[in-house]
């Protein structure tokens, strides 16, 4: 009596160990599908965060202690160049001029497309890098050209003046490219580059 009630089971195995089997694998891609799923969702999100970040903080790359130094017979100017936004930027494009001006001559501002002059490098907040730019000129020839302290606007006549100018073009997280000009007179009182704040257009990041 045993023997034939056990048969019929023992004839039905193969089939439930395949029903069991598929259930399982089944089972298994339905876990895997649902771990993928999640992945993508939080790369995703982790993606969409990390872009809201960078569009609500930015690099903003700006030049600091501009002052002229005698290297030898050469008279370079040192200046450095600061991150004071609130994330990591990178420097793409740059140029940089330390030269003179002459009484009314129109002065055309250095462009930095296509230019790196500065190199290729990345500052994070509050980052700096020190950096020193030669003039083309040597010191004794600097000195015959332009009258130290005239930089002012008197009367019509702007004077001769020493002058650092350049641009500089940064990216952020997201690939924005901002733009940083600058323009610096030298001052003979101040020993050192300054602002010329008669002249908004010479000194600005966008």
């Amino acid at each position: 009596m045993f023997v034939e009630i056990t048969r019929p089971l023992n004839d039905l195995s193969p089939l439930i160990t395949a029903i069991a089997t598929g259930v399982i694998a089944i089972y298994t891609l339905t876990l895997a599908r649902v771990g993928r799923d999640q992945h993508t969702a939080a790369m995703e999100a982790l993606g969409l965060g990390r872009a809201e970040f960078n569009a609500t903080h930015r690099p903003k790359f700006i030049v600091r202690d501009v002052f002229p130094e005698e290297m030898g017979s050469q008279l370079v100017v040192r200046f450095t160049v600061v991150n004071v936004g609130d994330a990591t930027g990178r420097l793409e494009e740059s140029s940089r001029l330390v030269g003179a001006q002459f009484g009314n001559q129109l002065f055309i501002h250095p462009r930095s497309f296509g230019k790196r002059e500065m190199g290729v490098f990345s500052l994070a907040p509050g980052e700096f890098k020190e950096m020193v730019c030669p003039y083309e000129r040597t010191i004794g020839e600097v000195i015959k050209t332009f009258k130290p302290g005239a930089w002012f606007k008197d009367e019509g006549d702007v004077g001769s003046f020493a002058y650092f100018a350049g641009a500089m073009v940064y990216s952020d997280g997201n690939g924005l490219r901002r733009r940083t000009v600058f323009r610096r007179i030298y001052s003979e009182a101040h020993k050192r580059y300054l602002r010329d704040e008669t002249d908004t257009e010479y000194d600005y990041a966008d």
